[in-house]
């Protein structure tokens, strides 16, 4: 029957550990995502300070404070998750420390009958004389491996109490820090949650002051269709002119509303496709691909999608916009061709790369490093990052199947 609950016992701790495992897997996760959100809001408030300097309240201000709440949000929700697996490891732990505790009680009553037992047969006979006084050889030697076996069990009960003291003692200090972490991480949710608080005051003033310039924007709307029309048609006639590329409008996105892609900059290596061609290497790396930048954020989603600012109004972008540093290096994303290099009002220098049936598109680039035909790696450098008149430094990434365009944030390693 002890050995039945001595069993159950090993078999609770050991269903516990496994759990203990998943959470750190869960909490590391948690942890490593953390990060990345803390980051790209500390790069995007650094941006945010640059400008307010510069100008007075615009529309690229607006889309960088969105940019700021939604990952601040996320983060927000990134602490809740956290909260639930501490609260989990703290049930975790305690169970441990009760099934411990249980355990320990067993083998301290089992160990004390075997003193007890020992110390009643050392004032009765020596162990020797009870040996050597059996009636056989026989008797004898079953009479000697019976001590030997009571030795060894008393000693392994030693050992098994001796450990069992030292799990529980740590079990019992995970418990606490467990505690400490908890409170911790709440102090930190609340930190998160007055600092979104203050980003959306902040949003709601800048929206007051943009409000005023409602016929501004609306030109400001059309003017930038315009652009956008014409870099489109400019981008196609290059297309049409490539031989055995995809000219059909398959495998596209381009009505897609969503893009809630928050994205760290760290540089990555991709691994190309070894013995297949440039179109299947390059969609083999979906999700992979590098960063056209070595440091930004995106603060202009793909697709059509309601106007920061004027109700009623939508805004396609066949890319996205992403905030980087004054001077900030492009880089191709991926291996391949230049295909095309040329300016177009509102997006200034555009590069195109061909990967087998796909393109990137670079453009509001203020100067090109690379001529048109040329072979370029993953991550060369092809030009620099332009900065607009109201001192905003950014760069409009497409990723294209044809003539058909992909949401690029898909596409990027997160």
């Amino acid at each position: 029957m002890k050995a039945v609950k001595y069993t159950i016992h090993i078999g609770i701790l050991l269903c516990l550990a496994l759990s203990s495992v998943a959470y750190s897997q869960n909490k590391t996760q948690l942890q490593n995502k953390k990060k990345k959100l803390q980051k790209d809001i500390n790069y995007t408030q650094s941006l945010i300070k640059k400008n307010k300097k510069n100008q007075d309240a615009s529309l690229q201000q607006i889309e960088k404070i969105n940019t700021s709440i939604e990952s601040r949000e996320e983060l927000v929700n990134n602490y809740t998750q956290e909260l639930q697996l501490i609260a989990e490891e703290m049930n975790i732990n305690q169970k441990q420390v009760s099934s411990l505790e249980d355990q320990l009680v067993t083998l301290k009553k089992s160990y004390s009958k075997m003193v007890v037992q020992a110390w009643k047969t050392r004032h009765t006979t020596s162990t020797w004389m009870f040996i050597l006084s059996a009636k056989s050889f026989n008797q004898a030697v079953r009479r000697y491996r019976y001590y030997k076996q009571i030795n060894e069990l008393r000693l392994v009960q030693s050992k098994s109490l001796a450990y069992s003291k030292n799990e529980l003692l740590s079990k019992i200090g995970q418990l606490r820090n467990s505690k400490v972490e908890k409170e911790l991480t709440i102090n930190e949710k609340n930190n998160e949650l007055k600092m979104l608080e203050s980003e959306k005051k902040e949003k709601d003033e800048v929206l007051k002051k943009l409000k005023k310039k409602e016929k501004e924007l609306l030109a400001q709307v059309k003017k930038q269709e315009k652009e956008r029309d014409a870099l489109a048609s400019k981008i196609n006639s290059i297309i049409e002119k490539l031989p055995s590329v995809k000219k059909k409008e398959t495998k596209t996105n381009s009505n897609s509303k969503n893009s809630n892609t928050k994205t760290t900059n760290t540089k990555t290596e991709v691994t190309n496709t070894q013995g297949s061609s440039n179109s299947n290497g390059f969609e083999s790396n979906k999700g992979k691909l590098s960063w056209p930048v070595t440091k930004g954020v995106i603060t202009g989603k793909y697709g059509v999608h309601q106007h920061p600012v004027l109700d009623k109004v939508e805004v396609k972008n066949d890319g996205i916009n992403i905030s980087t540093d004054p001077g900030g290096a492009v880089r191709a994303v991926y291996k391949g061709t230049i295909s095309g290099i040329f300016k177009v009002d509102g997006y200034e220098n555009v590069v195109i790369i061909r990967h087998g049936d796909y393109l990137t598109v670079y453009s509001h680039l203020s100067q090109v490093s690379v001529s048109k035909g040329n072979d370029v790696g993953t991550e060369q450098k092809i030009g620099t990052a332009a900065t607009n008149s109201e001192g905003e430094t950014y760069i409009n990434f497409q990723v294209r199947y044809g003539s058909a365009t992909q949401n690029p944030t898909s596409w990027l390693i997160k």
